[in-house]
């Protein structure tokens, strides 16, 4: 399974709907290491105190916008309505 991330254009998917996380070694219009100083932590179980690290808004829309998948343009407006309200955090780990 994870000699498949190390081809382009691969990911690997796991969860189910809506609660999915996708591995990507790659992501368009985007480079790790720009993306890496922009990145955001949360805590994804309170109990535990386990923390993940996330891509910033700012990346995400441009990954989106590079991918120039129909879905993925779509994707881009409900996130920027989202940064636009207020109901996502915008700020580095």
């Amino acid at each position: 399974m994870w000699r498949t991330l190390l081809n382009r254009g691969s990911f690997f998917r796991f969860g189910y709907e809506p609660q999915t996380v996708d591995i990507l070694p790659e992501v368009p219009g985007v480079s790790f290491e720009e993306a890496w100083q922009r990145r955001l932590s949360g805590v994804v179980d309170p109990e535990t105190g386990l923390t993940a690290f996330f891509m910033s808004a700012e990346d995400l829309i441009a990954s989106k916008l590079a991918s120039e998948r129909a879905q993925d343009l779509a994707d881009v407006d409900s996130i920027q309505k989202s940064l636009d309200s207020g109901d996502v955090t915008t700020e580095p780990s």
